[in-house]
């Protein structure tokens, strides 16, 4: 299993050091990889 793809599953939670980190390799900005749309809650 892959760091990404725990992260993305929430399974283990990150740093910023990790996030700015991760955004550099994407070529996006922070903040890009924070946008989403939750689902709504029931």
């Amino acid at each position: 299993m892959s760091q990404i793809g725990r992260i993305e599953r929430g399974i283990i939670n990150t740093s910023v050091t990790q996030i700015f980190k991760i955004a550099k390799a994407l070529e996006v900005l922070p903040k890009e990889l924070f946008d989403f749309e939750l689902p709504p809650e029931e």
